[in-house]
């Protein structure tokens, strides 16, 4: 996708004196969204912690762009599934999500992490609730271990204030529990204890003393027991799921019901048809990608399900971290859209926003952001053309993306005004 960002940065610089700027985050270019590096390079078996539970040594995998030259750069870190008894961190969707984020030019990682000896371990909400514990200490203990480089040598070349997380299955469930719970009485009273026994909030699995902080979350069929979790402060979150999950629920229901065929209870979770509206009632910033019909994590099995994963993860970090300082500017300045790919029209926009794209592709889901990073409408699309209702919405500036049913296709990002709430 050709940038055009270069006008509206000299537009930047000449009117900084004259108009009304909020100072947001830089502009990325084209990096961090399209796959910009060829050739990607890796370092295998890193030892990350050797004390993950006090004794135990963790590895993780490290990808990164061949060729590279920027002095700081975005990390990412995805986390397996696997029940939290199974998986390692060369399944195939982490290792696919890794060298993918390569090479867009992040600094990307996938851990292993304590699991169960078997499922039969996993009896009772208190022994699944257990692991689910050890992963999130586990996944800390790799947050800081980065930090920990960046403030010694920074042999990876991080941006500390650009570090994301994401996981599939469990793996999503434990970064959902890192971003979104900040203390241990936020937790159901039997729960608190277990965490305590784990090492407390930020766990017993090393490299203490350094940060744990994330500025973005994906959530890829994960799941949390209780959305009180959820708050204003809440990190963004972006959210792939099947509607059909019988695994982990997309609403909230007891989970692994497809295996215990509700004979036995394990435990209670709430997935991302409950935890995106949540975030989107706290007003923070959440992207939702329901995959209707499907059952649990589609992208396992399906390539072109994994590759519209993969982008709307890729679009929705991009998002938070690159695209605001264009929402935030005054009006008029080009779209930073490929415009030979779609027409959208009209732009300022009153009633009605009209999408025709041009080529094969066809549309799947549009979706329109405030300049905070914020949902505002959301709806699935087919074919070629599409109306997105923004009667109602408020006056300003947005971000409009266009998701593909052709996975291999980067999403469209451009911007749009709401020049009437047309009310």
């Amino acid at each position: 996708m050709q940038s055009k960002l270069y006008p509206w940065l000299i537009l930047l610089f000449l009117l900084a004196g004259i108009l009304p700027f909020k100072q947001t985050n830089a502009q990325c270019t084209n990096r961090y969204l399209d796959t910009v590096f060829t050739s990607i390079d890796s370092a295998m078996n890193v030892v990350y912690t050797e004390s993950a539970g006090g004794n135990t040594q963790e590895l993780l995998d490290i990808y990164q762009p061949v060729g590279d030259t920027a002095c700081l750069r975005h990390v990412v870190i995805f986390v397996h599934g696997g029940a939290f008894f199974q998986g390692t961190k060369n399944d195939g969707d982490v290792e696919f999500l890794c060298k993918r984020f390569a090479q867009r030019g992040y600094v990307a990682a996938s851990i292993n992490y304590r699991l169960a000896g078997s499922v039969i371990a996993l009896y009772d909400s208190a022994q699944i609730f257990t692991y689910v514990m050890k992963a999130v200490s586990d996944l800390k203990a790799a947050i800081r271990f980065f930090y920990k480089d960046a403030s010694l040598t920074n042999q990876w070349s991080i941006d500390t204030n650009s570090f994301f997380i994401g996981g599939s299955s469990a793996g999503g469930i434990a970064a959902d529990y890192v971003g979104l719970v900040d203390s241990v009485g936020e937790l159901a009273a039997p729960f608190q204890s277990i965490c305590n026994a784990q090492g407390g909030i930020n766990g017993n699995s090393g490299n203490t003393g350094y940060s744990c902080k994330v500025i973005a979350v994906a959530s890829l069929a994960g799941a949390v027991d209780r959305l009180s979790y959820i708050k204003p402060s809440s990190p963004p979150m972006v959210f792939c799921q099947g509607t059909a999950d019988g695994t982990i629920p997309y609403e909230c229901d007891d989970a692994l019901t497809q295996y215990t065929g509700g004979l036995y209870y394990t435990i209670h979770f709430c997935g991302s048809g409950q935890m995106s509206p949540g975030l989107t009632n706290a007003g923070v910033s959440n992207s939702l990608m329901p995959f209707p019909g499907s059952g649990h994590v589609p992208w396992d099995t399906n390539t072109v399900i994994a590759n519209q994963m993969d982008s709307a993860v890729a679009a929705f970090f991009y998002q938070v971290k690159c695209t605001h300082a264009v929402c935030a500017g005054p009006s008029g300045v080009e779209s930073i859209a490929n415009q030979s790919l779609a027409n959208i029209y009209p732009n300022p926009a009153t009633h009605n926003l009209n999408v025709v794209i041009n080529g094969a592709n066809e549309l799947l889901v549009i979706t329109l952001y405030d300049c905070t990073g914020r949902q505002v409408r959301q709806q699935l699309a087919s074919g070629k053309q599409a109306t997105l209702l923004v009667q109602g919405v408020a006056l300003g500036v947005y971000l409009l993306r266009l998701d593909f049913k052709d996975g291999n296709s980067i999403p469209i990002i451009q911007q749009i005004i709401i020049e009437s709430s047309g009310y």
